[in-house]
């Protein structure tokens, strides 16, 4: 509870701070909602150092998962093809693996509060083009089994949920690129497309024999999303 209420005032600031060069408009206007859905992949690398050897790991089977984004346009006072756009938002990220020939599976699932800015383009105005910038404040991350890998036939299989968090950074960071259209008055569709730029893991080491490094963990993911959306 302490840590959203830590985002509901952030958002609040982020609302009052930017609205609209003081003029005396409700402050809703220019307030803005997205929902949508967004396929996940996420790449995991691990390098043995002391065998000399690097197996990746690609977890990017079909998998979706609801998106939600509120956010608020600050127009550029004399500029009317520019706008910066503060935004706030839920979503779960992560990936899928492949089934395996002896029925294994697994998913990881990174539950994130997102909070970025979206400095936008506006082109004969229905049509938007952003680059993106985000970080995320991640507080839970799951993994599900289904069994194991080389599981004997005789032993049933069934999921397994086992908790992650404390292998996992709490703060990672996406650049992105979107494009959103206008399709009647107030509403709009759109995709977009966000890009990990740092490691997941926050155990990224493991061993080490006389200060000699054994092995290291790389995680890495991307998403790609479509929405509509809603200005008030």
């Amino acid at each position: 509870m302490k840590n959203k209420s830590k985002v509901i005032l952030i958002f609040m600031f982020v609302l009052f701070v930017f609205k609209i060069n003081g003029q005396n408009v409700k402050f809703y206007n220019g307030l803005g909602i997205e929902i949508g859905v967004g396929y996940n992949t996420l790449r995991i690398s691990n390098t043995d150092f002391l065998m000399n050897k690097k197996t990746v790991y690609k977890r990017n089977s079909f998998w979706i998962q609801p998106s939600l984004k509120m956010y608020y346009n600050l127009k550029i006072k004399n500029y009317n093809k520019f706008k910066m756009m503060p935004f706030i938002g839920y979503y779960t990220f992560g990936g899928k693996s492949k089934t395996e020939a002896d029925g294994y599976k697994d998913i990881y699932s990174f539950q994130s509060i997102e909070l970025g800015i979206i400095p936008t383009f506006i082109i004969k105005n229905k049509l938007e083009i952003s680059p993106s910038l985000k970080t995320q404040y991640i507080y839970s991350v799951k993994g599900k089994y289904y069994g194991y890998l080389g599981q004997v036939d005789s032993i049933p299989r069934k999921w397994k949920e086992v908790n992650l968090t404390k292998m996992y950074n709490k703060i990672a960071m996406n650049a992105g690129i979107r494009a959103k259209y206008t399709i009647y008055k107030k509403f709009s569709i759109g995709v977009e497309t966000w890009y990990g730029i740092f490691n997941l893991f926050s155990i990224k080491t493991i061993g080490g024999n006389n200060n000699n490094l054994e092995y290291k963990n790389l995680a890495i993911e991307n998403n790609y999303r479509i929405f509509l959306g809603y200005e008030f």
